[in-house]
């Protein structure tokens, strides 16, 4: 995979400061973005979802 650069961003709502969201993310299109979509095309299904017994949409 190789080095990977990741930006960070904390979000505080002004309704809540105890609470923070924090936001990652790579420059698009960047060899960091291939490189963290690479092992979600491990695990791709193909577009074939399972949904377990007893679950509604």
């Amino acid at each position: 995979m190789g080095e990977v650069t990741v930006t960070c961003q904390a979000l505080n709502p002004v309704d809540d400061p105890d609470q923070t969201l924090f936001v990652h993310g790579t420059g698009h299109g960047s060899p960091s973005e291939t490189s963290l979509r690479l092992p979600a095309q491990w695990t791709d299904t193909g577009g074939v979802t399972t949904q377990a017994p007893g679950a509604h949409d």
